[in-house]
């Protein structure tokens, strides 16, 4: 074992001498390092034997799991040492560290979960943001968060942004006076070509065509294929597969496969063999597949929005940028010249944006409220390379006082301490830390397995999933993939204090669910498959995205909680005004649980009907979620609303309501004469015999006025006929 890196050639390698210089006299630098420069896993080892550490540590922080174990394997490949040595790695539910590491490779959710434990960082010398131009949330939470411990507790910690694109204008706003130093990258020339698919080709079946004509018009190498998701990727390795021989391997790349399956598609082919690796844009930037001559751009990813107006997002399918096309088609360079076919045409190609939006601007922030709320600040109060949006910041804060994280005032509760510690959605975490509250084994063992599968986005093929359904049986369920095995079991284990988990209890997923997603309840439209949710907005439930087929409305239940929604599939012959969202996940609720669940509070609104004339004032309660009625019963109207009925109805409806007698409209008849004989002009103005202005007793006056000339007199009225006897 040597200790030492083994230099590679690398471009980066030149540059690391004067970003060690800058880094000695600058609280944060910025490196712009394209892909194939060698950033990640030069920049750590030579800083370490620069000595600027100073005996401290390195923290570097990757946007995924699988790029932080890669990194650190490839750190210490170089480095002649193991994983674990002076290298290693902290992800979720997985590390490998000793007391001789210097270099910790993070996941961006667990620096977070270290600055909330320990704001000072302790022993750390640097922290390195790799990738930050992909700008997930986490990441621009953490440099916040890192650099305010920076700047109020930690002078000396240093921070080394890492960019592989040169657009720095957010960042020059936080940070003006950052010194930046380039790099170049070691590529070889890659041919693009532009093969527009049919639009209404689904773009699983283009993806297999156009993959199938590489692998016989590509001599050697491997071929990396992008689509937007988890079910593209499903798809297209089962065809492949199918169709496919020797010595072709099909393999998936996914966040959320086990470790030794992504370790396979990272890994370099076996003699004689070539593979079809089928990504998300997980393989754009953050990890290096060796081997790959060929690259297939679908052109899209998939990523969970959230609309103007609503205080939901859904998964959305979008369009790359320019930027993340230019990343994606330089992984066919990288070790020989590599051709990239994109699926869409030259025209389309001109107008793509030039880079994808920050996260920040159009995800939810329910996470990130909390997260600052457990700092000890508001979101306003610190300062951000892009500020988040005042109405998404508006609707979590609501969301996190719902399920009781914060008070009113934003400050963190201590169940909210709880959920923050936990490293899942604050959603997610409200389910496990209210089942924990219970201390009922068979509970926490639900909300365990509840909270894995929604937190790892396991679902079968079939969309519109019923989570109870997902949940049966679930520690003997084969179909489960052991990583959401593990995660659950990990929960049970923290939430129980150890142990085995019971089973689950189905029939306690709605009312689970309640305790995280309040905001998501709907209710049936009777004989349909739609639901309304309290935002008045329609749902389609088990229709499913991909076919279109809608099952039967008779097996979803009446009132349902949705954890997931997406958009539903436009059917040829649906009628105009048809819904546009789709439930994705669900659980069925009943109406008891939804009266019992604190983070359910309904409105109770009280109206008050009087139709006129002799009828009685009837009171009709009615218990509301939104748009939604939960309940609705009739009540006696009392002394004091009476009078208030009446005169509504008046004023809205007319003095016709009145039960006016022959006498009563004689009388008024008369009035109106008097008062319309004014001066010797027979002006119509205030009389000078009677005071009266003629105006004034008209109908539209005097139901105007009618709270003041008829009101007085309905003071102790009979609810059951308050004009009962009464002399107009």
């Amino acid at each position: 074992m040597h200790d030492r890196y083994q230099p590679t050639g690398l471009p980066v390698e030149h540059v690391v001498p004067e970003l060690v210089e800058k880094l000695a006299d600058h609280p944060v630098v910025v490196l712009v390092a394209p892909p194939g420069s060698g950033k990640t896993t030069t920049v750590p080892p030579l800083v370490r034997e620069s000595g600027l550490l100073a005996g401290g540590k390195l923290i570097m922080t990757e946007p995924r799991r699988v790029a932080a174990r890669a990194a650190a394997a490839r750190i210490a490949e170089l480095s002649g040492g193991k994983v674990g040595d002076l290298v290693g790695y902290r992800v979720r539910n997985d590390h490998r560290v000793g007391p001789q590491t210097l270099m910790e490779i993070v996941t961006e959710g667990v620096l977070l979960r270290r600055l909330q434990r320990d704001p000072d960082l302790e022993g750390v010398r640097l922290v390195v943001f790799d990738e930050f131009h992909e700008r997930s949330l986490d990441s621009d939470l953490a440099l916040v968060l890192t650099h305010d411990a920076q700047s109020g507790l930690r002078p000396d910690l240093r921070i080394l942004l890492m960019s592989a694109t040169p657009d720095l204008g957010a960042l020059g706003r936080v940070f003006p006076s950052a010194p930046v130093v380039t790099t170049t990258a070691r590529t070889h020339p890659v041919s693009v070509s532009y093969r527009p698919r049919d639009a209404t080709e689904p773009l699983s079946d283009a993806v297999v065509d156009e993959a199938l004509r590489l692998t016989t018009g590509v001599p050697e190498g491997d071929i990396l294929v992008f689509v937007p998701g988890m079910r593209e990727i499903r798809q297209v390795v089962s065809t492949l597969s199918r169709i496919l021989g020797d010595p072709w391997t099909v393999l998936g790349l996914h966040g959320s496969l086990p470790a030794e399956e992504q370790d396979r598609a990272l890994g370099s082919s076996l003699p004689g063999e070539r593979r079809v690796i089928v990504s998300t844009s997980l393989a754009e930037t953050s990890v290096t597949v060796p081997g790959v001559t060929a690259v297939l751009d679908s052109g899209f990813r998939r990523r969970p929005v959230m609309a103007s107006g609503d205080s939901f997002p859904t998964l959305q399918t979008v369009r790359i940028s320019r930027s993340a096309a230019t990343q994606r088609t330089g992984r066919a360079g990288r070790t020989a010249p590599g051709v990239c076919t994109r699926l869409w045409s030259a025209e389309e190609d001109r107008h793509l944006s030039e880079d994808d939006p920050p996260q920040i601007t159009y995800s939810p922030l329910d996470s990130l409220v909390l997260q600052t709320a457990a700092w000890g600040a508001r979101t306003e109060e610190l300062l951000w390379p892009d500020p988040p949006p005042p109405d998404h910041l508006l609707m979590s804060r609501e969301l996190l006082v719902d399920i009781g994280a914060v008070d009113s005032a934003g400050r963190i509760t201590p169940r909210g301490r709880r959920m923050a510690g936990l490293p899942t959605d604050p959603r997610i975490a409200a389910i496990l830390v209210s089942a924990a509250e219970t201390g009922e084994p068979e509970t926490v063992a639900t909300a365990a397995a509840l909270a894995a599968v929604l937190h790892e986005d396991w679902r079968p093929e079939r969309v519109g999933s019923d989570l109870a359904e997902l949940v049966t049986g679930f520690w003997r369920n084969r179909r489960v993939p052991r990583s959401v095995h593990r995660q659950a079991r990990d929960w049970f284990r923290r939430l129980a204090g150890g142990g085995s988990p019971p089973d689950t209890r189905p029939d306690l997923v709605g009312s689970l669910l309640l305790h995280g997603y309040p905001d998501r309840v709907a209710r049936r439209k009777p004989g349909t498959a739609i639901h309304v949710l309290t935002s008045g907005r329609g749902v389609e439930v088990g229709r499913s995205p991909i076919s279109g087929d809608t099952g039967s409305p008779d097996r979803i239940g009446e009132w349902i909680v949705i954890a997931d929604l997406g958009n539903a599939k436009v059917r040829r012959g649906d009628r105009a005004g048809a819904p546009t969202l789709a439930a994705v996940t669900y659980a069925t609720v009943d109406r008891e649980s939804l009266s019992a669940a604190p983070t359910i509070r309904p409105t109770t609104v009280d109206e008050l009907r009087w139709p006129g004339g002799t009828a009685p004032v009837t009171g009709r309660r009615t218990s509301r979620l939104g748009e939604l009625v939960l309940a609705e019963s009739q009540f006696r109207p009392g002394v004091e609303q009476i009078g208030s009925a009446v005169v509504e109805a008046v004023t809205a409806e007319g003095i016709g309501l009145l039960p006016w007698s022959e006498r009563d409209r004689s009388l008024l008849s008369r009035l109106r004469f008097l008062a319309s004989r004014g001066g010797s002009d027979g002006s119509r103005t205030i009389s000078a015999s009677t005071g009266i202005d003629p105006e004034s007793l008209s109908d539209r006056a005097l139901a105007r006025d009618c709270a003041e000339w008829l009101a007085p007199f309905l003071s102790g009225a009979d609810p059951r006929s308050p004009l009962a006897g009464l002399d107009l």
